[in-house]
């Protein structure tokens, strides 16, 4: 498979930007729906972000903002690995993509909340609970899986670039 498509020369790249904000958009909507119905703050989520990596940003006004942002690098730089390091696997097959997608990405949920947040910021697990942030992991999951595997008709070039097409026309 050549990478280097003339009119895309970073397939991989940008199949993991689109993925990456795909997921990481999923998971704002995620914490948005739960403080909808519930009496958590969206905001204490972008800012808890903040916090978790300037422990000072608590009185920053735009902690908030910079938090989503900060998620969103994030998410973008986790669509690009995923992308790139799951790519023997989605040539294989998209299923088999798509669920070591979901896989590693429980398992970076797991590290994450159980293991590291709680060391660095404990204050932000308790934001929302593990089961919401754990469906807004998988529902990460599922939406950059989904751009992962686009059907060939409608999904970018640079996805068609990556994948390439099975003996059946289709990837």
């Amino acid at each position: 498979m050549n990478f280097h498509h003339s009119h895309r020369p970073y397939p991989v790249l940008q199949a993991g930007i689109l993925a990456g904000l795909a997921g990481g958009a999923i998971e704002i909507g995620v914490v948005g729906v739960y403080a909808s119905f519930t009496d958590a703050s969206a905001g204490a989520v972008a800012r808890g972000v903040t916090e978790t990596l300037f422990s000072q940003a608590g009185a920053w006004t735009f902690a908030a903002p910079l938090g989503i942002a900060i998620h969103m690098v994030i998410a973008v730089a986790l669509g690009i690995a995923l992308a790139a390091a799951l790519q023997p696997l989605f040539r294989r097959g998209r299923l088999l993509g798509a669920a070591a997608v979901v896989t590693v990405l429980m398992g970076i949920w797991s590290l994450n909340f159980l293991v590291v947040l709680p060391q660095i910021n404990a204050a932000f697990v308790t934001l929302v609970p593990y089961g919401v942030s754990f469906a807004s992991k998988a529902l990460f999951g599922v939406a950059t899986a989904s751009v992962l595997c686009a059907e060939r008709a409608g999904r970018p070039k640079a996805a068609r670039a990556l994948f390439g097409s099975t003996r059946h026309g289709t990837a």
